[in-house]
């Protein structure tokens, strides 16, 4: 045991030693003074692997998480206020970035009345999206990111895959659809995807974004908001700057020191090769309630932007 121990901590000071190496070669400095975040990104990649060769073969399909979508979002009708113009604002913007979406849903976006700026998603297509969020927010390319990044779980099967178990066990006893999207809404809103799913629903989301018309920036914008909000709310403390393998490896989410760095470090280097190249920001856009597509404000135009960190 002592061997297998020791062996383990061998390979961990390689791994680290390694990751060191990299940063050097790079000339960059970690944003946290250490952290042990993207080692357990790694590993749970081989694992994630495993899960995804078990969930292929249960017999459920899209359609089924489509149903299961429509009865979620069926649910959700019957208290949401559609006539309001955050509702209407925020389904318009879905419509027109889900255009790039290769699974049959319709999307669609609830807003839940909770001050903490938030979103999640859930399967077929539902998003929800706190107030506080909406409201913290500051450009339209801020909240098309989230938007975006919530597709990139759904889009990539985050949602089904953690409750296809739960749902063919229900299946075989016959539940009715009602019961597992009541199952199925009751466990998101409990559960946090895993650190390597986050980190695909955000490559997926800035891919979704250098896409349209919008500001690569406004991805790691969504982010600062975010920092920004934790800074006021929560009482920092030295000790989160430093590893700390408990809270690294149970945290939901990479550190958004990280993601801050990755998608500024990938935005400058896109407008660095497209200086040319104009984006829209929609700072009045979200200020209004009118998308993009709807009204352009010649202002909201960027081209070659400070892109420092």
């Amino acid at each position: 045991m002592n061997k297998t121990r020791s062996t383990f901590l061998y390979v961990i000071v390689l791994i680290g030693a390694y990751f060191i190496g990299v940063l050097v070669r790079q000339k960059k400095s970690p944003p946290l003074n250490s952290t042990l975040t993207p080692l357990f990104q790694i590993f749970g990649k081989s694992t994630k692997s495993i899960d995804l060769a078990i969930t292929k073969i249960m017999p459920i399909d899209k359609m089924d998480e489509k149903q299961y979508g429509d009865k979620i979002a069926e649910i959700y009708l019957q208290s949401a206020d559609t006539s309001n113009s955050d509702y209407k604002y925020l389904n318009k913007l879905i419509r027109n970035i889900s255009q790039y979406a290769k699974k049959p849903f319709n999307y669609r976006v609830f807003i839940v009345p909770y001050s903490q700026p938030n979103a999640f998603a859930l399967p077929g297509g539902v998003i929800c999206v706190t107030d506080g969020l909406l409201h913290n927010l500051k450009t339209e390319g801020e909240i098309v990111s989230v938007l975006a990044h919530e597709m990139g779980h759904i889009e990539n099967g985050h949602c089904l895959s953690d409750v296809k178990f739960e749902i063919l066990s229900k299946k075989m006893q016959l539940g009715t659809l009602g019961e597992l999207t009541g199952y199925t809404t009751n466990f998101f809103l409990r559960h946090s995807f895993s650190k390597n799913q986050e980190s695909e629903a955000d490559a997926y989301g800035y891919d979704l974004i250098l896409q349209t018309q919008y500001d690569p920036n406004q991805f790691s914008g969504a982010f600062k908001m975010l920092e920004a909000w934790e800074k006021d709310s929560v009482k920092m403390t030295d000790n989160n700057s430093h590893a700390d393998i408990i809270r690294d490896y149970f945290m939901s989410h990479p550190p958004l020191q990280l993601r801050i760095s990755e998608y500024s470090e990938k935005s400058k280097v896109w407008w660095d090769e497209h200086k040319e190249e104009k984006r829209y920001i929609g700072e009045t856009n979200l200020k209004n309630r009118k998308p993009f597509y709807e009204m352009i404000y010649e202002n909201e135009w960027i081209i070659n932007p400070d892109n420092s960190i």
